[in-house]
């Protein structure tokens, strides 16, 4: 803590560990993605990413939505209208092209499931076995404390293996033509990698 960019980008690379950058530190955004640029994708995980592109189809002909649910939302009933809004815009792209394709991930299974149950000639998503849960039961903007004692707004559990089917999810969303906007970093990263040609 209390380095300037100079000295975190001097510490970064002098360093043979990991830096986890969260979303409190977009001071340094152009480091973050420098280093989503040069990260070295894991094999396994790259090897599923390009066989579900390569069976799917999946390139920048495919739009790609992502819907993010769980602690960005309190509000049942403002979750529900920006979920319907989405089915919307998804149902109004496929009136005009019956034929138009899109990759869907999601935090949310139900939505998945139930986009492609209503159009399965539309609607692309990767299996998942792990969704985001929430780490006790409270409202998701729930304070909760880490096993470092830093308190944050977000009573959300994350395991490993959700992490892993999310960057999976990321990657394939950054192969396709990106419709939705906002502030997720996911989507903010999806985008990142989509300004690379190939994926490595």
């Amino acid at each position: 803590g209390g380095m300037d960019h100079n000295q975190i980008v001097h510490y970064v690379k002098n360093v043979d560990t990991c830096v986890y950058l969260t979303d409190s530190n977009w001071n340094y955004i152009d480091l973050m993605v420098q280093s989503a640029k040069e990260l070295k994708i894991n094999k396994n995980v790259l090897k599923k990413v390009n066989k579900f592109c390569l069976d799917n189809k999946i390139d920048k002909n495919v739009f790609g939505i992502h819907i993010r649910t769980c602690e960005w939302y309190d509000d049942e009933n403002q979750k529900q209208d920006a979920i319907n809004s989405i089915y919307q815009f998804i149902q109004d792209k496929i009136r005009k092209n019956s034929n138009v394709k899109f990759f869907v991930c999601s935090d949310n299974e139900r939505i998945e499931n139930n986009l492609k149950s209503q159009l399965p000639d539309n609607i692309i998503t990767i299996e998942k076995q792990h969704y985001t849960k929430k780490s006790m039961d409270a409202p998701w903007r729930h304070l909760v404390e880490d096993v470092d004692g830093r308190v944050f707004p977000y009573n959300v559990n994350r395991t490993s293996e959700t992490v892993v089917e999310g960057f999976i999810d990321m990657l394939i969303l950054s192969r396709t033509h990106i419709l939705t906007e906002g502030s997720s970093s996911f989507l903010f990263f999806a985008k990142v990698y989509s300004k690379l040609n190939e994926l490595k």
